[in-house]
């Protein structure tokens, strides 16, 4: 395996050597270190996605949600009960 960095927009992929024989003979390629793969590209932290929700927290939205229009039509219940006397 072989680090190769695009000179044009500094992109580092790892190739098989075969590859990088013929990525390098288009002139586009060199051959770039694996410290600056790791540091460049392995390394790098996701970025987390904040929007994203577990399934725990899914179903307690839904809990909550459902327990709200059950207090909702409670009350209202109770407001048409008490209109009445």
């Amino acid at each position: 395996m072989k680090c190769m960095k695009n000179k044009t927009n500094e992109t580092i992929v790892r190739v098989t050597d075969e590859e990088a024989m013929v990525m390098v003979k288009g002139s586009v390629w060199v051959y770039c270190s694996k410290s600056e793969w790791k540091e460049k590209v392995r390394d790098i932290e996701p970025v987390k996605d904040t929007t994203k929700k577990t399934a725990k927290s899914e179903k307690a939205d839904k809990k909550k949600k459902k327990a709200d229009k059950q207090s909702q039509k409670l009350v209202s219940e109770l407001k048409e009960m008490t209109k009445g006397k």
